[in-house]
């Protein structure tokens, strides 16, 4: 009986052992996760690792600024060689802000809002330049082509249209 008893404190050590080892490389991997998601692929900034779900004001440009540069990425293959230069300047542009807004995260909190007031405005135009850029008309030169109506089904009637055959004009549904 004795045994028995030893078994089983053994095996529930074993078993609080693995949930304390599976804990701490979940902690460390959604860590990893929270590194990763807080850096922009292409603008190479190390960034505070708060930014990637904080509120902050830098934290919340930071990742404005992740999203146009997300956009940019898009239009890679479909440009022009002035597209592309135009990229090129707004990949910097992107890179130059972010780093700002890194050293404004490093200041005292009194002296932040004068220099966000600053950088908000460089992000909208990065925005905008983005925006028209992402838009152009001419970036995608492929029009779509015409495509031939389609039919009403059998049965249905579109608005406006001649109604489709009727039940009775078709002999084989009678027989079936």
């Amino acid at each position: 009986m004795s045994i028995i008893i030893i078994l089983a404190i053994v095996f529930a050590a074993i078993g609080l052992v693995g949930i304390v080892v599976g804990g701490v490389i979940l902690a460390t991997s959604s860590r990893r996760t929270q590194n990763q998601s807080a850096t922009i692929p292409g603008v190479d900034v190390p960034v505070p690792q708060q930014w990637a779900l904080g509120h902050d004001p830098e934290a919340r440009l930071h990742r404005r600024i992740g999203a146009v540069v997300s956009s940019l990425d898009s239009t890679i293959g479909k440009a022009g060689v002035t597209d592309l230069e135009t990229r090129a300047g707004l990949m910097l542009d992107a890179t130059a802000i972010d780093n700002q807004l890194v050293a404004i995260w490093s200041l005292p909190r009194n002296s932040k809002p004068a220099a966000l007031a600053e950088v908000e405005p460089r992000v909208v135009a990065l925005e905008q330049a983005a925006a028209a850029m992402v838009t152009a008309p001419g970036l995608d030169s492929t029009p779509l082509p015409d495509l031939p109506p389609i039919p009403p089904l059998p049965g249905t009637a579109l608005p406006g249209s001649a109604p489709g055959p009727a039940k009775a004009a078709r002999p084989e549904a009678d027989q079936a």
